[in-house]
C-alpha cells in the first residue's frame, strides 16, 4: 500500500510540475510578445509625431532637389530624444537613405538604406536595436520627395524586463509547486488511509 501511495504521489507530482512549467513557458512567451508589440507601437507613434513636427525650410541655397528639412523637437513627446545616447532616436532620411535630420540623442547616423516605396513599413531587430522605418511621398512647395521616417530604441532594457519577469515567475511558480505538491501528498495520504487500515 505504501508503494501504491508513493507511485500515486510521484505520478501526480510529475503531472503537476509539467503543467506549471508549461504555464510558465506560455506566460513568458505571451509577456515577451506583448512588450515587444508595445515597443513597436511606441516607435510607430514617435514616427507619426516626427512627421507632424517635420517642416521644409526653403532658401536660395537649398533647391528642392536637396531640401533643408528640420523637426521641431519641442513637439516630440519623449524628452529622451534630446539626451545624447539615451537609447531612443529619430531621423529623417532621403531616397538614398542618407540622413537629412536626426534627433540630438543619436550620436551616429542611421545605416543608409534606400527608400522602399510609399506606405511601406520596415521593422527589424539588429545589433541590439529595434528599428522602424516608414517610407512616404512628401509634398513640399509643388514637388514630391521620397522620404523615410526612422525610429530606433535599444533593446537591452526590454531584455532586462523579460529576465525580471521570468525570474519572478520562476520564484512564484516554485513556491506554488511546493505548496501544491505538499497539499497533494497530504490529500492522497488522507484519502488512502482507509485502504491502509484494511491491509
Amino acid at each position: 500500500m505504501y508503494s501504491l501511495t508513493r507511485r500515486l504521489i510521484l505520478i501526480s507530482s510529475t503531472v503537476l510540475l509539467a503543467l506549471i512549467v508549461l504555464v510558465g513557458w506560455g506566460a513568458s512567451r505571451a509577456y515577451r510578445d506583448y512588450t515587444h508589440n508595445q515597443q513597436g507601437e511606441k516607435l510607430e507613434s514617435l514616427i507619426y509625431a516626427l512627421m507632424g513636427a517635420t517642416e521644409y525650410t526653403s532658401s536660395s541655397e537649398s533647391p528642392a532637389t536637396q531640401p533643408s528639412l528640420t523637426a521641431r523637437e519641442v513637439l516630440l513627446p519623449d524628452p529622451r530624444l534630446l539626451q545624447p545616447d539615451s537609447g531612443l532616436g529619430l531621423a529623417v532620411l532621403n531616397e538614398q537613405g542618407h540622413t537629412l535630420w536626426r534627433s540630438g540623442s543619436l550620436l551616429e547616423t542611421p545605416a543608409a538604406k534606400p527608400w522602399l516605396g510609399a506606405g511601406f513599413w520596415l521593422d527589424e531587430d539588429t545589433n541590439g536595436l529595434r528599428i522602424k522605418r516608414f517610407s512616404v511621398k512628401w509634398q513640399v512647395e509643388g514637388s514630391t520627395l521620397n522620404l523615410s521616417f526612422y525610429a530606433e530604441e535599444r533593446t537591452d532594457a526590454l531584455h532586462a524586463q523579460w529576465q525580471r519577469f521570468e525570474r519572478n515567475f520562476a520564484l512564484f511558480g516554485s513556491g506554488i509547486a511546493v505548496f501544491l505538491v505538499g497539499l497533494l501528498w497530504l490529500s492522497l495520504r488522507w484519502s488512502l488511509r482507509p485502504l491502509t487500515r484494511l491491509t
